[in-house]
C-alpha cells in the first residue's frame, strides 16, 4: 500500500526551519519526509519540504505536492507549499548537484515512476 492518494500526502517534518540534524548547513526550509516510502537513489524515505511558515518538528502535514526539487544525483525532493519561496532551498544546494524546480505534475509523475518500479511483477 502506498502512503499517499491521488490527491494529498502525508508527510513528517524531521527539521524545522534552521534546525539541525545531519545536515551540512541549517536547512532553510522545513524539511521532513515521506514516511513508507523508498527513493533508491539514497536508500532511504523520499525527502519532503515544506515551504511556507516554520512548523514544529514533527508535525504531520497532508498536502499535494506543488513541485519536485530535481537533482541530478536522483536524490530529488518532493515540494509542498509556495513555490515562489523555493529561492533559499535552491541556493542551499551546491552548483555540482544542479538543483532545479519542476512542477506538480512532474513530482506525481516520479512518484508514480517510483511505484511502478517497486511493483512486483507476475
Amino acid at each position: 500500500m502506498k502512503p499517499w492518494s491521488s490527491t494529498a500526502l502525508n508527510l513528517c517534518l524531521l527539521l524545522g526551519q534552521n534546525g539541525r540534524a545531519w545536515a551540512r548547513l541549517p536547512a532553510p526550509v522545513n524539511y521532513g519526509c515521506l514516511p513508507g516510502t523508498l527513493n533508491p537513489a539514497d536508500a532511504a524515505e523520499i525527502d519532503a519540504v515544506w515551504l511556507g511558515e516554520a512548523r514544529e518538528l514533527g508535525e504531520w502535514v497532508r498536502g499535494s505536492p506543488t513541485g519536485l526539487l530535481h537533482l541530478t544525483d536522483g536524490d530529488h525532493k518532493l515540494i509542498f507549499g509556495n513555490l515562489e519561496l523555493a529561492g533559499p532551498l535552491l541556493d542551499w544546494f551546491p552548483p555540482e548537484r544542479g538543483a532545479r524546480l519542476l512542477g506538480s505534475d512532474e513530482a506525481w509523475a516520479w512518484l508514480a515512476r517510483l511505484s511502478a518500479e517497486r511493483a512486483p511483477t507476475a
